[in-house]
């Protein structure tokens, strides 16, 4: 065991759940009589808003149907609950699920996952909540990765200090902000390299 470790940190979207994106844009433009494109582009300018809180899904919505002048077919928030439908049925894969149990053993484990207000309450609670010790989602914190004070925020939280966290995330921006804050992290690519980065650590071993 890696004796300074107390913490292995997970971010959750493309990590510990598939997003199929792909779905999520395409089912939005069917309700939204919006295309797709101009969607994307709309999230990623709202990004920020939206995943520290400010800014709820149904607004955007509401807000994108009006710079579109689209008369929405039923109103926002019955958008955001026939979409994030995907949300509440995901879960974690039995692969990774049983790697959280193996490192429970030893480590305390949670999530820490930029994401709006509608998905931070489907995460925070339920399954998902259920299999790690603690989920810490952006919009409930009003702060968010990359930046420097969600890292320190989860630290105190959980009383350590960031070189006793290991943080995995799929985003080399959120390795790069959680290594600024001290924390030994690595980017996420597909299960089999993240168990190898595991062992690299002495976190993971044929008896965990």
């Amino acid at each position: 065991m890696h004796n300074d470790i107390k913490v292995v940190i997970f971010d959750l979207g493309r990590v510990l759940i598939p997003i199929d994106v792909h779905y999520l844009l395409g089912r939005a433009s069917e309700l939204l009589s919006i295309p797709q494109g101009d969607i994307a582009t709309a999230w990623r300018d709202n990004l920020e808003d939206l995943t520290l809180g400010r800014l709820s899904v149904a607004k955007f919505y509401d807000d994108l149907a009006q710079a579109h002048d689209v008369q929405l077919k039923m109103p926002a928030n019955q958008v955001v609950e026939d979409l994030y439908i995907y949300f509440e049925k995901a879960q974690i894969g039995e692969e990774m699920l049983h790697l959280i149990q193996k490192l429970q053993k030893r480590y305390t484990v949670v999530i820490l996952t930029n994401a709006e207000v509608e998905t931070g309450k489907i995460f925070t609670q339920g399954k998902i909540a259920n299999a790690v010790d603690h989920v810490y989602a952006s919009s409930q914190l009003q702060m968010r990765k990359p930046d420097r004070e969600i890292y320190e925020y989860v630290c105190d939280d959980l009383a350590v200090i960031p070189q006793e966290c290991f943080f995995i995330d799929d985003l080399e921006e959120n390795e790069i902000g959680a290594q600024k804050a001290g924390m030994h992290a690595t980017v996420y690519i597909d299960y089999e390299t993240l168990v190898r980065d595991l062992k690299k650590m002495n976190l993971l071993t044929s008896d965990t």
